[in-house]
């Protein structure tokens, strides 16, 4: 019984745990919990910095809705080694994203981050085996750019050389928004705005 200062007596706090494991236990393990801490781990063998993000509300003590996060959130959220956002919603097959979680997703793609949705582990590691790799060449790239600009400035002593336009090219397209894409529940990748990666 709970008393008039709202605590809950011991036992009666006892049996409320007892019954929501035996709810628990009734209802079995749920599979997108499973698959999004397999997509946590894919992440962190990426090297890939990412954590489970909440969203909806919780209730305090007093009985006051808190919010756990914007509405339509992304179940996993994380920085890419170029320094671009990460949202990753994850699904079941057959389940589709709310329309509150496309708008989360759309307005991740705007603001230049990665936005998937992704229906089992394979598929992200598909997904960030692309997206990695881009950002590997393009840094190679970038890399190789600078050598020879640099090269050939000491060459020349002065001036904007062609080889320098080549390395303001390069390290232009290494700025966050190049690889916007969305993966379908087939596996198939849409390019999203921006420009695409090599």
């Amino acid at each position: 019984m709970a008393s008039t200062s709202g605590v809950v007596a011991p036992n009666q706090a006892a049996a409320l745990a007892q019954l929501k494991r035996q709810t628990r236990r009734s209802r079995g393990p749920n599979p997108e919990t499973a698959l999004v801490r397999a997509c946590l781990e894919i992440l962190r063998l990426h090297r890939v910095m990412a954590w489970r993000q909440n969203s909806g509300f919780l209730k305090n003590q007093r009985g006051q809705l808190i919010p756990m996060g914007p509405a339509g959130a992304a179940d996993i959220t994380g920085i890419l080694p170029d320094g671009r956002r990460l949202e990753v919603e994850v699904k079941r097959l057959g389940n589709h994203p709310t329309d509150a979680q496309w708008r989360f997703l759309r307005a991740i793609e705007t603001n230049r981050g990665i936005a998937l949705v992704v229906y089992s582990a394979e598929q992200l590691d598909h997904e960030l085996r692309r997206l990695l790799g881009a950002i590997t060449r393009l840094r190679k790239a970038a890399r190789i750019a600078k050598e020879v600009y640099f090269a050939q400035r000491q060459e020349a002593g002065n001036g904007r050389t062609a080889s320098r336009r080549v390395y303001d090219g390069v390290c232009g397209q290494m700025r966050p928004g190049l690889l916007v894409s969305r993966t379908g529940e087939g596996g198939e990748t849409r390019a999203g705005g921006g420009d695409q990666g090599p």
